[in-house]
């Protein structure tokens, strides 16, 4: 019996000591895969600036706290929500606790959790006090993966708030999850929030039900494709004096896919309803192809265009234009030399009096390095090698409407008159139509040169 029992303690001892040089051989390598992920973060968001970070390992666990800055643009948020000091930048602050494998808490199998809270900077930490209590603004539960891969769940509370304009702001929440494999080769996500209303003595904001779906595989080593979606339910914009801005059922699809050397691009947006002031438009559409764009070309100016912007310092807006006219030149160049086509395939809204449809392919064939130089002679050489057509449609009750809803009235429609008689116009039925086509630097329409060829 006594032979067992050490026999037993003896497989105790080994298997807690095995689990501990486990645990923290794992920690080690979490602490590697976190600098990483944090290294890839830099690059991809150059508009971040990590102003601190400090990560404290021990055998079963770690904490990290990380806090970010903007850059230009968006570091020129409100300094009231920052630290209150007059300039001061917008930052805010992530505050990690990880917990390493084998079985991290004895709880799940995964190289480790991460529980994640945002930290607000002090004087908007203030202001949510009251509306939030003791919840987190933000809160982010991820399992790494033993392959590197990782899955991360994300949710941040609705709460309703007073504003210091004398309005309120309600705000319903965010949720979703995301998954990615191991150096975000690939990645899939959604997102969905219940939107927010502000309302205020200057007017009223809302923005209904949004939600986000994507499914992203990198491609080039610097670009993603794949297909994305996003969904507004309604956009409601009211001032205090003025006609009403509302949109109902925006929807943003982009879908992308690589074709040997070359990417596409398909992209469309729509709204089942928007109306501005005395217009009121449904079944917008606006949908667009990008064609043929050399992929090691596009990812190269990707990258430049990054490292372009993390480059800029405050007070060097000429260099930062500079640095990226310069990653323009270099790569966006041979972007064009391949033979590059943009289809827009329907710019399209309806009203009560009519219907207005836009069809249009712009394309650049032959293009060389040298046609390119700069300057003048660049534009020059880009006209003669452009090839556009587009297809124009709108009913004339659509077009009188237009025409009288601005002081020019009267002088546009003579000008269209003027048109049609030329022939530039025709009538279709109850509608007016075009054909442009642009070819070896020559403007047609309707198959007549445009501006006019003055009789002999």
């Amino acid at each position: 019996m006594a032979t067992r029992l050490r026999i037993v303690l003896i497989a105790v001892v080994v298997a807690l000591a095995a689990y501990t040089g486990a645990a923290w051989l794992i920690g080690s390598n979490v602490q590697t895969q976190l600098d990483r992920g944090e290294q890839q973060l830099q690059q991809s968001a150059p508009y971040l600036v990590l102003i601190h970070r400090d990560y404290h390992r021990g055998l079963f666990g770690a904490t990290e706290e990380v806090t970010y800055g903007l850059k230009a643009p968006l570091g020129r948020l409100n300094p009231a929500l920052s630290s209150g000091a007059a300039g001061a930048p917008f930052q805010l602050t992530l505050h990690n606790t990880i917990h390493h494998g084998p079985l991290p808490q004895l709880r799940t199998v995964a190289l480790a959790t991460v529980d994640t809270e945002l930290v607000l900077p002090p004087a908007l930490t203030v202001k949510l006090k009251g509306a939030l209590g003791d919840r987190p603004p933000l809160a982010i539960h991820t399992s790494l993966g033993w392959l590197g891969g990782a899955k991360a769940q994300f949710s941040s509370p609705g709460f309703q708030m007073p504003l210091s304009s004398g309005g309120t702001l309600s705000y319903r929440g965010v949720s979703g999850s995301a998954e990615g494999t191991r150096n975000a080769a690939s990645w899939t996500g959604h997102f969905t929030s219940g939107g927010f209303d502000a309302q205020g003595p200057r007017g009223s904001v809302g923005v209904g039900d949004v939600s986000l779906d994507a499914n992203m595989q990198r491609a080039f080593d610097a670009i993603y494709v794949g297909n994305s979606r996003v969904s507004i339910a309604t956009m409601d914009f009211r001032g205090a004096s003025g006609a009403p801005f509302l949109m109902k059922g925006l929807s943003i699809g982009s879908a992308s896919t690589t074709d040997g050397e070359y990417v596409n691009y398909d992209v469309r947006v729509g709204a089942d309803q928007m109306s501005a002031g005395n217009f009121s438009f449904t079944h917008v559409v606006y949908a667009i192809r990008l064609l043929h764009l050399q992929g090691s070309s596009l990812a190269s100016l990707t990258r430049a265009l990054r490292q372009a912007q993390a480059n800029i310092a405050p007070g060097s807006a000429a260099a930062a234009q500079a640095s990226l006219a310069g990653a323009w030149n270099q790569y966006g160049v041979e972007i064009l030399v391949h033979d590059p086509v943009i289809q827009i395939q329907s710019l399209a809204f309806a009203m009560p009096e009519g219907e207005f449809h836009l069809a249009a392919s712009v394309a650049a064939h032959g293009i060389r390095r040298e046609d390119l130089a700069g300057g003048m002679a660049s534009l020059l050489a880009l006209t003669q090698h452009l090839d556009v057509a587009a297809d124009l449609k709108i009913d004339a009750a659509l077009l009188s409407k237009l025409v009288g809803s601005t002081a020019q009235g009267p002088m546009l429609s003579a000008q269209l008159d003027s048109l049609e008689k030329q022939g530039y116009l025709k009538q279709d039925g109850a509608a007016w139509t075009a054909q442009l086509a642009f070819h070896g630097g020559k403007l047609t329409i309707n198959g007549q040169p445009y501006p006019p060829v003055p009789s002999p």
